[in-house]
């Protein structure tokens, strides 16, 4: 039998006699294929030694194997093929850690999990089997925290609050910002008839979210404390919270049939659809798109355009979750330097990139983007404004190539953003200058179109005086009318009567429903509504609107105080509303005004206090390093962003985004550095232009 145990310091027994691994790569060598299975030496080697060339780092793996034959696992290491696996009986505590959560034996489970995953051990040499221990150690600590959770629900169950209560607090010692935690803590004291214990918890909670986040309590926590506070604790239970209907079906699209026509009819390489934000740029661009065949969308992002490629990369990574792309072996690898996916068991390409090779990169990309909508598909620009240097050259390349490629490009954009952003515009203009563009300018809604919306979505056939007043507040903007109907309806100034049709408390003595309570803005109207979802949704919320358009629960409960499962209550809830919508990458906010709306109406102090927040969890979670910079600099920590902006250069260098580059440097120089980097980065800067 084989044991192989990783949890605290990685030991290795045969037999139950322990077998000593002279060097810690043998060691992790070891680990991951007795959790990872069968495994080609390729993988194995580009893992332990990515950085050196592919004959170098054979050389050492083949070391290393010597290495492990020498001790008393020769017969355990099995060599089939090029592939290389363990020899059963094999077990690992991380095995029996998971097994025993899935059968709910949640003590045992907790047994096992004694110490960080591969304890002691440094990889910063090896930073691909590093991003793999990181991996694992943040999944078995959700799994241990999970296991906690639910051991703590069993016990309550089982007539042990005080086993329930120390569960509770063992979560607490891991992460004393989540406010689930001290709420049950403080209601399993109460329970015990600990009060003066509860009470104490509620204020270190209190204290420990004002100081960390700028936050209050959640009122649900408030009410508990007065209750404690009070002595009526007969009926403590652990609290729910019901997620929300959003009333909206998918509104239909008014008023476009022309555009459309030229949409259809257009003979150039790419279609360029302007207009202010909200009139419905990306809903035409899409359902057109998804009409034509296969559709692939590059969404610009205002939060991610100083990272080279992110529309690129993000749209490559959706469709290598779902489908495997057809590329030829030369285009492959030069595109899998942006996405590695493209070639998981290839050594990393990144160290290699000349400046030679950037047209053949560039031209790797155009061939996979291509590949991947073929044949008769659409690529989808969205939000172009916000695309970096080297997408917008990109795009150039794209347009060059649509029509031999038999695919259609749409792009949109808002002309404001995009008269302020210098490489699009030039993008534009080249594409203009050699007939490639078609530019599309999308106007409001007329008044009579609004009244067929708004006739539309109610399914009734009056309504043409509060049309008019719609129409007046909002200016014709599609995302307007829609956010300031959800206002009236969730209000319930606007509601369906006993025959189903739309009313409101003005409709017998108005004469243009000026007594209509409209909101001022869309600002105002959003911030309403989501106001109604409750206090958890709105802090979650506050917190994504900082982080941009895509992101996951995990990049959010560090700023918001909230365990996983009310996080994740608060995300359906604000999806349910129509707030968000999930994608592949995660959620994103349903639209950029919504995101904004939010963003504007943070104050100072807590605006810093969750970019600071923010960028700790993005550096735990290996993230985007010009996103940590970006992060660290609105929260007026410039000293600590510097490294990460001369991280964020470095990235943009491996994939050829000169411009980019320089751009982090120059911010980089700006932070402020010591007098010996700041020559080393002016060296760097010369060496780029």
């Amino acid at each position: 039998m084989l044991e192989v145990s990783l949890f605290g310091k990685p030991t290795v027994r045969l037999n139950a006699l322990e077998v000593s691994l002279s060097t810690r790569k043998a060691l992790g060598l070891v680990g991951y294929l007795a959790l990872e299975g069968a495994t080609s030496r390729a993988k194995l080697a580009d893992l332990l030694w990515g950085e050196l060339d592919d004959s170098a780092a054979r050389t050492n793996l083949r070391q290393e194997l010597r290495r492990i034959r020498a001790t008393a696992l020769e017969d355990c290491l099995l060599v089939e093929g090029d592939q290389l696996k363990l020899k059963a009986p094999l077990e690992t505590d991380v095995t029996k850690f998971q097994n025993a959560i899935n059968a709910e034996q949640f003590e045992a489970a907790l047994e096992y999990c004694k110490g960080v995953f591969l304890e002691g051990t440094d990889w910063r040499g090896a930073p691909a089997f590093e991003e793999w221990v990181d991996a694992w150690r943040e999944t078995l600590s959700s799994q241990r925290r999970n296991a906690l959770k639910r051991q703590a629900v069993a016990l309550e169950a089982a007539g042990n609050p005080r086993g329930a209560l120390a569960a509770h607090l063992a979560l607490l010692e891991e992460d004393e910002l989540q406010e689930h935690h001290h709420r049950e803590a403080m209601r399993l004291h109460s329970m015990l008839n600990e009060r003066q214990e509860a009470l104490a918890r509620f204020e270190r909670c209190r204290q420990i979210l004002k100081q960390e986040l700028g936050l209050e309590p959640l009122p649900e926590t408030i009410r508990l404390a007065e209750r404690i506070r009070s002595g009526r604790n007969s009926s403590l239970k652990p609290s729910k919270t019901a997620p929300s209907e959003n009333p909206f079906q998918t509104p239909p699209m008014i008023g476009r049939d022309q555009l459309w026509t030229k949409l259809e009819t257009s003979e150039t390489s790419l279609i360029l659809i302007e207009g202010e934000p909200g009139v419905g740029k990306t809903r035409l661009a899409t359902e057109f798109a998804n009409a034509s065949g296969n559709t692939l969308i590059l969404s610009g992002q205002e939060l991610s355009s100083g990272t080279p490629l992110f529309p690129v990369a993000s749209a490559l990574r959706a469709y290598l979750a779902n489908q495997h792309l057809e590329l030829e072996t030369i285009w492959r690898h030069e595109a899998a330097r942006l996405v590695p996916e493209l070639e998981p068991d290839a050594p990393s390409a990144a160290n290699e990139a000349l400046p030679e090779g950037r047209a053949r990169f560039l031209e790797g990309l155009t061939h996979a983007l291509i590949a991947a909508v073929q044949p008769n598909g659409t690529l989808l620009l969205d939000d172009f404004h916000w695309f970096d240097a080297t997408s917008s050259e990109l795009t150039v390349q794209l347009s060059k190539r649509a029509k031999s490629a038999g695919i259609k490009l749409i792009a949109t954009a808002r002309p404001s953003e995009l008269s302020e952003n210098p490489a699009a515009t030039r993008a534009i203009q080249h594409l203009e200058r050699d007939g490639l563009l078609t530019r599309l300018p999308l106007e409001p809604l007329s008044e009579t179109m609004i009244l067929s919306l708004v006739q539309a979505i109610s399914g009734n056939e009056g309504g043409t005086i509060f049309a008019t007043r719609l129409f007046t507040a909002t200016a014709g903007n599609p995302l307007f009318v829609l956010e300031t109907l959800r206002d009236l309806l969730e209000a319930g100034t606007l509601y369906r009567d006993s025959n189903g049709m739309w009313s409101t408390p003005y409709d017998e003595d108005t004469q243009d429903y000026a007594e209509l309570p409209l909101a001022q803005s869309v600002r105002q109207a959003v911030l309403q509504r989501i106001d109604r979802l409750g206090p958890a949704v709105r802090r979650m919320l506050d917190a994504a609107s900082l982080t941009g358009d895509d992101f996951q629960l995990n990049e959010l409960t560090q700023a918001t105080a909230l365990d996983e499962w009310l996080g994740l209550e608060a995300l359906e809830r604000a999806s349910s509303a129509g707030i968000l919508r999930p994608n592949p990458q995660g959620h994103r906010f349903h639209h950029d005004l919504i995101r904004r709306s939010l963003s504007n109406a943070l104050g100072a102090d807590r605006r810093k206090l969750l970019h600071k927040r923010l960028a700790a969890t993005l550096e735990g979670n290996h993230g985007e390093p010009a996103r940590i910079a970006d992060h660290l600099e609105q929260a007026d920590l410039n000293t600590q962003a510097a490294p990460w902006r001369i991280k964020a250069a470095e990235a943009a260098r491996a994939v050829y985004a000169y411009e980019d580059a320089i751009r982090h440097y120059a911010q980089a120089l700006e932070n402020g550095l010591q007098a010996r980097d700041v020559f080393v980065v002016h060296s760097e800067i010369a060496k780029l232009w």
